[in-house]
């Protein structure tokens, strides 16, 4: 088995290439980011399509190809369309603190100089167009090349985007950074894989001379996010303080103290005696005690040694020595997300004795003491032993929380020195399914899920483009599912957004209902003369929602059957027509028509786009 190598790093933590650009390209299509450019001749406006994060970076340099939706160059009045260009450059991410967060985002400083430019926050053109919309030396080709760093240093602020954030106010104070950096790694073996990287000390220290790298064995094709403990972090603080528990008898944190061997590594050892178990020999109990304990990780398993002794009651200046060593190897159950430690053989005990001389002469002596030592020695082996049942939880996102990763699944762990946890994200958004509209007077009241986060997860509606307060989130019904209550007017366009537990700022859209009634512009009746009576047969709208949608009538105050519409007319109109409502017959032009346009889901989900009295 490879030993896991922090390289001198407390914390590490990876983010896959695929993670992080999905969460990329979220953000590109939820927002529209168009960068702008002029000078005295010259105007460009670029509006992005998705930004991707593609092999050949390195260290803190990321290179990107920024495909271009929607482009124009316009010089000296004569127009030029840039659509579908895609640069390719070489840029920077940099921390920035906002509170008690170090978020990480793009870093537009300098011009990149050449390729690989390592000054803080340098932008650099590698090539202004890979796509070749613009062959290279033509003027379009040479003018991106000269200004794109430009236009991305001067619209920086434009795009937000946060790759992760460092909470630096979380309750895992072990864990706490000091010092930070990111990186950029590929294997050597696999160029087309690649992994963002946070590299993390816990302690004041110098971290310029740590080597930027990751583990190769920790990483594998099956996860998306590592998180990677010190064995001295392990050992300290997720080992040590479950010892009092295993040994029981009285014992305290206070009996244990954690030895560092290097900045990253230790052993475990007693502050002070340690009970054991009582034994029974004959009539007679025996109280042996551990003097000295000695507990450290060798592989995926614990090796402890400790020894002791036990006075022999009724002899004076009599004791029983022993010696213990076991070793424990690592186990992570995925059903309750707890690490334990199994005893894989029986330990080892020696005893041996620290008697008079005179008692080894002493056959009644010395068989009491031969059965007080067999009692000991199985005693020990029975009963000392690491009884670790560590929670993990949701350790890996505690601290630092990738882009996206609002609940994550931790699918393994495992210990080879170091310690590693794997996962896999699952967004809030996928979390939930979505199954119907709660529906009450012929309106929404809320939105109903047969399927949510096990984590704690709150709401917040959008309506008609303004958000709501943040809300709790609504208890399980009986039916195992979850319904989000919405008390707001009928008419509304709606949308409902999970928000993240503890950070307002994180949330996703779950849900969206288009409102009916804001999509329809009315156009005109359509009157019409037979046998000198005037009818109405039916109408126009200039414009209609792009949802499906459905007709009814309500013809002096009687409904009519629910209708499919008809397809969009070549001016893009739709009509209603009221003869299939009404037995193929026109309605008298003095009847009252009231138009309803109902969801495709719901009937009673309904609203009027038009009356005529």
């Amino acid at each position: 088995m490879v030993i896991l190598d922090t390289h001198g790093w407390d914390v590490v933590y990876v983010g896959t290439r695929d993670l992080i650009n999905k969460q990329l390209r979220k953000y590109m299509n939820d927002n529209k980011i168009t960068f702008t450019y002029e000078d005295e001749n010259t105007s460009v406006t670029l509006t992005f399509d998705n930004w991707e994060i593609v092999p050949g970076g390195a260290s803190k340099l990321l290179r990107v190809k920024t495909l271009v939706k929607e482009g124009e160059l316009i010089f000296m009045g004569n127009s030029t369309k840039l659509d579908g260009i895609c640069p390719l450059l070489e840029l920077q991410l940099g921390f920035f603190q906002q509170s008690n967060t170090q978020k990480l985002a793009f870093n537009f400083l300098v011009k990149g100089e050449r390729e690989g430019d390592q000054r803080e926050g340098a932008v650099t053109v590698l090539n202004p167009d890979i796509n070749q919309v613009f062959s290279q030396g033509s003027m379009v080709y040479t003018f991106l090349n000269l200004t794109l760093a430009d236009m991305f240093i001067n619209n920086k602020d434009r795009v937000s985007h946060i790759f992760a954030e460092l909470n630096g106010s979380n309750g895992i104070s072990w864990m706490q950074p000091k010092d930070y950096k990111y990186s950029y790694y590929s294997p050597t073996n696999n160029q087309e894989k690649g992994f963002l990287v946070i590299f993390s000390v816990v302690t004041n220290r110098d971290i310029s001379n740590l080597a930027e790298l990751i583990d190769g064995a920790i990483l594998d094709n099956n996860h998306e996010t590592f998180l990677v403990l010190s064995e001295k972090l392990f050992l300290e603080h997720m080992i040590m303080p479950e010892l009092p528990n295993s040994f029981g008898h009285g014992a305290t944190i206070n009996h244990f103290r954690f030895e560092s061997t290097s900045p990253t590594s230790g052993v475990i050892k007693n502050n002070r005696n340690i009970s054991c178990d009582t034994i029974k020999s004959g009539l007679i109990y025996y109280y042996p005690v551990m003097t000295s304990l000695h507990l450290k990780i060798e592989s995926n398993k614990l090796h402890m040694k400790a020894s002791g002794n036990c006075k022999i009651e009724g002899l004076s200046d009599s004791y029983i020595n022993f010696n213990y060593e076991a070793k424990s190897t690592f186990y992570y159950s995925r059903n309750n997300k707890k690490i334990e430690f199994r005893m894989e053989n029986t330990p080892k005990v020696d005893t041996d004795l620290d008697i008079p001389v005179w008692m080894w002469i002493n056959p009644i002596a010395m068989g009491i003491i031969y059965g007080v030592a067999s009692a000991l020695a199985s005693s020990i082996a029975n009963n000392l032993r690491i009884n670790t049942n560590t929670y993990i939880g949701n350790l890996s996102s505690n601290v630092v929380r990738w882009s996206g990763m609002d609940e994550e699944e931790i699918t393994d762990c495992v210990l080879d020195v170091a310690f590693c946890i794997k996962g896999t994200t699952e967004e809030l958004q996928k979390a939930h399914v979505f199954e119907k509209w709660t529906e009450g007077n012929g309106w929404v009241r809320g939105a109903t899920f047969s399927r949510f986060p096990e984590t704690k997860v709150r709401y917040q509606w959008k309506i008609n483009d303004y958000f709501r307060e943040i809300i709790q989130s609504p208890p399980t019904g009986s039916d195992g599912k979850r319904t989000v209550p919405c008390l707001e007017t009928p008419g509304n366009n709606l949308e409902l957004y999970a928000v993240d537990e503890k950070n307002d700022n994180l949330k996703v859209k779950v849900a969206e209902y288009k409102s009916l009634l804001t999509g329809h512009e009315f156009g005109s009746w359509n009157i019409v003369n037979f046998n000198h009576t005037q009818y109405v047969d039916g109408l126009y709208f200039n414009k209609v929602p792009s949802r499906k949608v459905r007709y009814q009538l309500s013809i002096d105050r009687v409904e009519t059957a629910i209708k499919d519409a008809y397809p969009l007319d070549f001016q893009g109109r739709r009509y209603v027509n009221f003869l299939d409502f009404n037995a193929g017959r026109g309605i008298p032009i003095g009847s009252r028509v009231q138009v309803l346009a109902v969801d495709d889901q719901y009937d009673n989900l309904r609203f009027q786009v038009a009356l005529r009295n």
